[in-house]
């Protein structure tokens, strides 16, 4: 008898399981949605009125987001600046050029200040409504940009 309560007891298990991965899948279709420069806005001002202060949900998901998004840019500059590609500016035609358009699509440098890009963010998106519909990442990396844009290293060394 005992063999039968330990299978039905795993019989259990399975479906608690099987539900919770359902409803766990279901429940975050909302989610499946591009976070919106709205969603960022309405979640970074109070961290910006309140002292940069992460105190609620949404000043952490502020704070938390913007930081992924910029390691996204800073890591995007980096690799445009690797050795491959100072190797290319040196040696081929037009990749100058090529630098220059990549660093345009918004790649950054790490910020000094933090919470002076997340008032950039908040600032550009109070300005901009129109610009609440694009998503939350482009919205960061375009201010991250303005902020700490991606330099050339070897600029100062071609334009001499």
């Amino acid at each position: 008898m005992a063999g039968k309560t330990g299978t039905g007891e795993a019989k259990q298990m399975t479906r608690t399981l099987l539900t919770v991965i359902f409803l766990t899948l279901f429940s975050q279709i909302e989610w499946a949605n591009a976070y919106s420069g709205e969603e960022l806005y309405n979640n970074c001002l109070p961290y910006t009125q309140n002292g940069f202060v992460t105190d609620t949900t949404e000043t952490i998901e502020c704070v938390v987001y913007i930081k992924g998004a910029l390691d996204a840019a800073v890591q995007n500059c980096h690799s445009l600046r690797g050795q491959v590609f100072e190797e290319m500016i040196d040696n081929v035609n037009g990749s100058r050029w090529v630098f220059n358009i990549f660093a345009d699509l918004h790649f950054s440098e790490r910020p000094q200040n933090f919470n002076s890009l997340v008032q950039a963010i908040v600032n550009f998106l109070r300005d901009n409504p129109d610009r609440w519909r694009i998503t939350a990442a482009h919205t960061v990396a375009i201010s991250a940009a303005e902020v700490a844009p991606c330099k050339d290293p070897n600029i100062l060394k071609l334009t001499q």
